[in-house]
């Protein structure tokens, strides 16, 4: 598949881009079962999703940014350090692509992006989940370094199945 990186636009979210993301999200959600989180889950006007863009602006060390291409959101990235001075230097991160431009290299972009803010604001660690029926996504952070840590066996219940959720890290500070 092509790469569509040079025409990728890696940015912080704007109040004007709240309706767009509203529906970049529900989109994202409805299109397959490998997300937590439902359509109608996130937000569902456009005064939502400006205060969750607002959340992330005002929270320290936690960040959104949004892969633009032709000036629409094709993916999203989040990252939040933990709050707590003991967990403060471990970041909590959630990605997703639209399926028509999944293989493109825009979550590879907006993972790059991501372990570049987390550098920046002296992170040490970067984890996530990722649902064990997801095989695609698995590869994909295994080939930029994240390794499986362990195993939350059927915590998550779609379509009257339990899926169990994979923890993958990485630890990116330049010490380790």
């Amino acid at each position: 598949m092509t790469s569509l990186t040079k025409n990728i636009e890696i940015r912080e979210p704007t109040a004007k881009d709240a309706e767009l993301l509203m529906n970049f999200g529900n989109q994202l959600l409805g299109e397959t079962t490998f997300y937590v989180r439902k359509p109608g889950e996130r937000a569902n006007t456009p005064e939502e999703m400006l205060r969750i863009l607002n959340w992330y602006k005002e929270t320290h060390s936690q960040t959104m940014l949004h892969a633009w291409i032709d000036h629409m959101p094709v993916g999203e990235v989040v990252i939040a350090a933990g709050q707590l001075a003991r967990t403060s230097k471990c970041a909590q991160l959630g990605i997703g692509v639209l399926s028509t431009y999944q293989g493109h290299g825009v979550g590879a972009a907006l993972m790059k992006a991501a372990e570049t803010y987390a550098r920046q604001e002296n992170l040490h660690r970067i984890e996530f989940t990722v649902l064990h029926h997801n095989s695609k996504a698995y590869s994909f952070y295994q080939k930029l370094g994240y390794v499986e840590e362990g195993r939350k066996r059927q915590s998550v219940f779609i379509d009257n199945l339990y899926y169990d959720e994979i923890l993958m890290g990485k630890i990116i500070s330049p010490s380790s």
